[in-house]
């Protein structure tokens, strides 16, 4: 009997190492498992991070291209209107000018026409030579031009 008691106290005690150690394992395997699994978890974020960093890095490098674009877009721009404005000054400078010249051949030209006239109505000679008009003809006729 005591040494069945003995032998069980034992067997007790064995079992209970045995499910101790047991025990001890499984939260060793957990605490690997968990251990394992933050590992994993601050690689997944550090890659993540990383991604969004680098996106991030090319969308700035984008939008600044496209900026340094856009200021070199709009400098040739400015100096396409400095010329156009240059031109425009220029060709007002030149019509100045032309209309000076302009301004006597368009006076030789109605000259011209008022002697036109002139000669067809002495041609004609069917008109009246009486009064103010009478006389602003006959005028006419002998100046060559007509006085208004």
């Amino acid at each position: 009997w005591y040494q069945r008691r003995v032998h069980g106290e034992e067997d007790g005690r064995i079992a209970l190492i045995e499910a101790e150690t047991k025990s001890e394992v499984m939260i060793f395997l957990e605490n690997t498992k968990l251990d394992r699994v933050k590992t994993e978890l601050e690689t997944h974020r550090v890659v993540e991070v990383a991604k969004a960093e680098a996106k991030s890095t090319a969308v700035k490098i984008a939008g600044e291209l496209a900026a340094e674009e856009e200021v070199i877009k709009a400098g040739w721009q400015e100096e396409q209107m400095v010329c156009e404005a240059a031109v425009t000054k220029y060709e007002a400078a030149t019509e100045k000018e032309a209309s000076k010249c302009l301004v006597a051949q368009r006076k030789h030209e109605l000259e011209l026409q008022e002697k036109a006239i002139l000669a067809d109505l002495a041609e004609s000679g069917s008109f009246n030579l009486i009064g103010t008009s009478g006389d602003t003809l006959v005028n006419a006729m002998i100046t060559g031009r007509i006085k208004k």
